[in-house]
């Protein structure tokens, strides 16, 4: 086994034992990583100040810096929180990460009727606590899509951590196949669409003031399958805490019209982001990207 691979193992107990802490320590935990991250480590603190200096070309330099010092105190609970996952019981996923009642509505209503979704979100809130709450939570079956990580070690552990509740995953490359399987089986299939796509397939538009790529993926799968497509947003109320609302973007009775569920998704996500702009994920490379007719 490479060293790489057994530092990897090394640190599984860690992970573990970090899981157990009650969450009172763990957010004292969180704040001494803050530190670490922010002061002595500078995680990315250039990317993410350029990221905030240009989707808020109206702010002060002052109002910047504080929504980045915000953004990095959220960052450290996000990554204990996710390591949480291990352990945490299904009632308490529940309690900290629960759907609105109005959404809870929509999602029964889709299964009702037999009706499959595609539910679109990003890297806003606690979107790992979400897979875990609408594992519990939804009556259709819960199907997350996602991109494997390089690290083989780290992706068998959120694998293990995202299906702890009953999740099916499947990866990004798979996902129509996966789901066109599923037949007449109601279904919700989760996609985090705000990643850095391919810039030549993507579909490009106005995103927080830039020209920004997207994946065409929801959209081509929900026109093929007649799916209806939701958005998820997730909120975090305090410390610890969020609440999940779920609007619906397309019904898959609706004709197809190129474009218009991903435009849809980033009209959705903008407003998310603005809602809250501390809790979106500021140090993603997010605009490595130029589009291919202005690229030198």
């Amino acid at each position: 086994m490479k060293p790489g691979k057994i530092l990897n193992w090394l640190a599984l107990p860690l992970l573990y034992f970090i899981s157990l802490l009650p969450f009172p320590l763990l957010y004292l935990l969180s704040d001494f990583l803050f530190v670490f991250i922010f002061y002595i480590w500078r995680y990315r603190k250039k990317i993410v100040y350029d990221n905030l200096r240009n989707s808020f070309p109206d702010a002060s330099d002052a109002e910047i810096k504080a929504l980045r010092w915000f953004y990095y105190r959220y960052l450290s609970d996000l990554f204990l929180e996710t390591i949480k996952m291990l352990t945490i019981s299904s009632r308490e996923m529940i309690r900290r990460c629960d759907l609105d009642g109005q959404s809870r509505k929509l999602l029964d209503q889709l299964y009702e009727e037999g009706e499959s979704a595609i539910l679109t979100l990003g890297h806003k809130g606690n979107w790992e606590w979400a897979g875990l709450s609408f594992s519990l939570l939804c009556k259709q079956s819960f199907y997350i899509v996602y991109h494997p990580l390089s690290n083989s070690v780290l992706d068998k552990v959120m694998l293990q951590m995202r299906s702890r509740f009953g999740a099916r995953l499947t990866t990004m490359n798979n996902a129509f196949k996966t789901l066109k399987q599923a037949g007449e089986e109601p279904v919700i299939s989760a996609f985090v669409a705000d990643q850095s796509p391919p810039p030549a397939t993507a579909l490009w538009t106005e995103f927080l003031h830039r020209e920004t790529p997207f994946f065409r993926g929801p959209e081509k799968i929900s026109s093929k399958l007649g799916q209806n497509v939701v958005y998820l947003s997730i909120n975090r109320i305090r410390r610890g805490y969020y609440i999940m609302h779920v609007d619906k973007l397309v019904d898959s009775r609706e004709e197809y019209v190129p474009g218009r569920v991903t435009e849809k998704y980033v009209d959705a996500l903008e407003k998310d982001i603005l809602s809250n702009p501390a809790t979106w994920l500021w140090s993603h490379r997010r605009w490595k990207h130029k589009k291919p007719e202005l690229a030198a």
